[in-house]
């Protein structure tokens, strides 16, 4: 079988749950870094890939797939190893609807303005100390809603419309999730498919950035999510990969953050 490439950066959400996938069904991969931070997606050799200029890019053979979710889906019906959709149309449903959850909101705007607006944003700060050079970085973001995002964790932090719908938003998908998994212990039934590895990334981030007081009182998540870190795919795909300086400033951001976070949900209550 054809090589299997994955352009990806280790702290990117969505190469985060495609790096799962390859671990759980035990997939040989060779992963080429495309650093964010340095602004490699923008390179031209990148945007021959993906011109969108977003991570991560799989390359099997002389085939290009794009896009996270996608890329799951074809890993999923190409390669054997672990079945990670249920074999039942109706689990199967059960475990793209989570999925989908993903690309309806979660991943962009809300995880893009929360990761902002907690942490990135005094890194980037730091290096655009000038409105031009802001504006700069921004006109080079190709996506609108993921330049909308930034604009506003930039300019208003905590205090962004945005960010502040985005912890409502999380705060009702980890509700749902705790129902859901109040009856199993896995999103979309007795085994760990697409669903789980789709959404832990999420979780995870929020995690990374001191907000896992939000799963406090959800036992059910709790108990996933510890359930998903025990697995050896997630030492693989995730622990491993971290990159020290990213992790710490997300942690250092969630010092700040958790009252911030308080503060919206007592108002929302």
């Amino acid at each position: 079988m054809s090589e299997l490439v994955l352009y990806d950066f280790a702290e990117s959400v969505c190469c985060q749950k495609v790096r799962l996938v390859i671990a759980e069904k035990q997939i040989e991969v060779t992963e080429r870094a495309v650093p964010l931070d340095q602004g490699a997606q923008y390179q031209p050799e990148f945007l021959e890939l993906n011109p969108k200029g977003i991570v991560p890019v799989a390359v099997h053979g002389d085939r290009v797939i794009r896009e996270s979710a996608i890329i799951n889906e074809y890993l999923e019906e190409v390669f054997a190893g672990r079945r990670l959709l249920p074999e039942d149309p109706v689990g199967r449903a059960h475990a793209r609807y989570w999925s989908l959850l993903v690309d309806q909101g979660i991943h962009n705007p809300h995880t893009t303005v929360v990761s902002f607006v907690v942490a990135l944003r005094h890194a980037f700060l730091q290096q655009l100390d000038t409105p031009d050079k802001v504006a700069g970085h921004l006109a080079n973001v190709r996506d609108p809603v993921s330049r909308e995002m930034q604009r506003q964790a930039f300019e208003m932090a905590f205090e962004a419309p945005a960010f502040v719908t985005a912890i409502q938003v999380f705060d009702g998908l980890l509700e749902e999730m705790d129902l859901a998994l109040a009856d199993s212990p896995w999103l979309a039934g007795d085994a760990p498919t697409l669903a789980d590895f789709n959404l832990a990334p999420y979780v995870h981030r929020l995690d990374c950035l001191g907000l896992s007081g939000m799963w406090s009182t959800r036992s059910s998540v709790a108990r996933w999510y510890e359930a998903l870190q025990g697995r050896e795919s997630w030492d693989t795909a995730i622990a491993k990969p971290h990159i020290p300086q990213w992790l710490e400033l997300m942690q250092m951001g969630g010092n700040e953050a958790g009252p911030q976070v308080d503060r919206i949900l007592a108002g929302a209550g």
